[in-house]
């Protein structure tokens, strides 16, 4: 669960001969929402605006190494005074080449 304006950072670790694909799944209220993929230098190796409630990436690595999956949604202007948030679901699955 995440709320508009919060970020959340999440290290991962790929395997030097896998093909992998990450899904982000999000709820249509975090619209908007920014992920990128860097390595443990904060060099960004990719970067997108989530434009739909799901993202698909597909992934190879050229040595096994982490990455960082970092994840920031704007904040909304509320109104109502009632804070709102959203499910988010994040995917990882990997092939043998």
């Amino acid at each position: 669960m995440m709320y508009p304006g919060e970020e959340a950072e999440i290290i991962l670790n790929f395997n030097k001969g896998l093909s992998y694909r990450l899904l982000l799944c999000v709820d249509d209220y975090l619209e908007k929402g920014i992920y990128q993929i860097t390595d443990l230098a904060d060099k960004v190796l990719h970067k997108d605006t989530l434009t739909d409630v799901f993202a698909i990436q597909d992934l190879e690595v050229d040595q096994s190494q982490a990455l960082k999956l970092n994840l920031q949604f704007p904040q909304k202007n509320n109104t109502t005074g009632i804070e709102r948030n959203g499910c988010v679901t994040i995917m990882v699955g990997f092939k043998d080449l």
